[in-house]
């Protein structure tokens, strides 16, 4: 199986894909794409901000509220569970 490449570095190996609508795979990330906005947090996101285009870490997302709430795609890690569950055949 050939390595998926991040849509933003192609010459990067991804590290993630994002999720929609629980199951649905998107585009492929490389770390560096992925990596919690907040610059004094070096925690992998979770979710990237469908209107800025920004990756969050569930923590630093969980503090956004009200109209700040931060929402979008799912981030997934390549070869976690879930990645495998949703790349598998019987689907998530």
């Amino acid at each position: 199986m050939t390595a998926l490449r991040c849509v933003n570095h192609p010459d990067t190996t991804a590290a993630a894909v994002t999720v929609h609508g629980h199951d649905q795979i998107g585009k492929a990330l490389c770390a560096a794409c992925t990596q919690c906005t907040d610059l004094r947090c070096d925690e992998p996101g979770t979710i990237l901000d469908a209107d800025q285009d920004q990756p969050w870490c569930a923590y630093h997302a969980g503090r956004c509220t009200g109209e700040e709430t931060i929402y979008g795609p799912e981030l997934v890690a390549i070869g976690s569970e879930r990645h495998r569950a949703l790349t598998s055949s019987g689907g998530a």
